[in-house]
């Protein structure tokens, strides 16, 4: 899986590859959940290879993704493999909630100091 960019910008693209026993054109269906429907396709790759790598592009953070393999031989015989899942990692933040973040973890101590007490001063005269 490859991400890009941050927080709002963030692009996420699961990259699939697998090997097949004889040559086959190859397509992987998808959906988003663990439903077993797979509303979506990449593109049918109609070259015939051993050796096949898909990617899925514009996938949400931190989701889950069921995916199912499609391989087609030269003769037409279709075979699916079986139902795969894949999640996805969480969004990235921004530079500044970074760097937020890194400061109110390194000084968290500061939340713990008890309140100091009022220091009342008297003067007396002489």
């Amino acid at each position: 899986m490859t991400t890009s960019g941050s927080g709002e910008n963030i692009k996420i693209i699961a990259i699939i590859s697998w090997t097949t026993n004889e040559p086959a054109t190859s397509q992987v269906a998808y959906g988003m959940g663990m439903s077993g429907e797979y509303p979506n396709q990449t593109d049918d790759i109609l070259s015939f290879n051993m050796s096949h790598t898909v990617t899925i592009p514009d996938l949400k953070p931190n989701a889950s993704y069921q995916y199912r393999i499609k391989a087609t031989d030269p003769v037409g015989n279709t075979s699916y493999g079986e139902d795969l899942t894949l999640i996805t990692p969480s969004k990235e933040k921004s530079l500044l909630q970074m760097v937020i973040k890194t400061l109110e973890e390194t000084f968290s101590w500061v939340k713990r100091l008890p309140e100091a007490p009022m220091i009342k001063r008297f003067r007396r005269d002489r």
